[in-house]
C-alpha cells in the first residue's frame, strides 16, 4: 500500500483525493498527467480543516507535505499552481502525474533502503567474502550473512566488531540519510 509510509491523516487523505482523479483521467485515455482544480474552501469542507488554519498552514502542512512525501514515497507525484482572486489564493490548480520513482525506489524509506543494501551486496558464504558497503576513517562497514553490519578495522591483524541493534540501527539511519543526500556513496561491486 502506497499510504503505509506517509505520515499525516491529511497527506493521506490527498493522496486518497489525487489517486482517485487520476485513475479517472487516465481510464479511457492513459496519460502522463491528470490536471484538476481544487478550491481552499472544498478542500477544508472535505478534510474537515478548522477554521484556526489559515491557507498558509494548509500549504505548508498539508499541500508542500504532500508534494515532499508523495515524490519520495508512493507511486504518483503532485505539482500544484495557486489561482488568486485579489490577493487571497482562491484555489489550486493541481497536477497529478505517475511516479517512477516511489514505493519502487530503494530511497524511498530507511526500510526498504537496508533491505536493498543486504539484498544486493550479499556475502559470498563460501569463499568467506563479506562485502565492503562503506570504507571509514574507523574501518571498512561490511554486511554479514544475516545482514547484520559489522565493523572491520584497519589493522593489519582485521579484528571486526559487530555493532549491537541499537548501534546497527544509528548507523543505517546515517548511511540512508548520507546515500539519500549523496554525502556518501556505497561501494560498487
Amino acid at each position: 500500500m502506497n499510504i503505509l509510509p506517509l505520515k499525516s491523516a491529511y497527506v493521506i487523505r490527498l493522496y486518497e483525493l489525487c489517486k482517485d482523479y487520476y485513475a479517472e483521467g487516465t481510464r479511457y485515455k492513459p496519460k502522463t498527467s491528470v490536471l484538476f482544480d481544487m478550491k481552499i474552501d472544498r478542500l477544508r469542507e472535505l478534510f474537515n480543516i478548522p477554521d484556526s488554519y489559515k491557507y498558509n498552514d494548509i500549504r505548508r502542512h498539508i499541500i508542500d507535505k504532500s508534494v515532499k512525501q508523495f515524490k519520495e514515497k508512493t507511486d504518483i507525484q503532485i505539482s500544484y499552481t495557486e489561482i488568486k482572486l485579489g490577493r487571497k489564493v482562491h484555489s489550486l490548480h493541481i497536477t497529478v502525474k505517475e511516479n517512477n520513482k516511489g514505493s519502487n525506489d530503494y530511497l524511498s524509506s530507511k526500510k526498504v533502503f537496508v533491505a536493498w543494501v543486504r539484498e544486493k551486496y550479499k556475502p559470498n558464504v563460501e569463499k568467506e567474502i563479506y562485502p565492503i558497503i562503506l570504507v571509514t576513517n574507523k574501518g571498512k562497514i561490511r554486511v554479514d550473512i544475516n545482514g547484520k553490519l559489522y565493523l572491520s578495522d584497519n589493522s593489519k591483524n582485521g579484528n571486526a566488531t559487530e555493532y549491537d541493534h541499537s548501534q546497527a540501527n544509528k548507523v543505517w539511519t546515517w548511511l540512508y540519510d548520507g546515500v539519500k543526500d549523496e554525502t556518501l556513496k556505497l561501494n560498487t561491486l
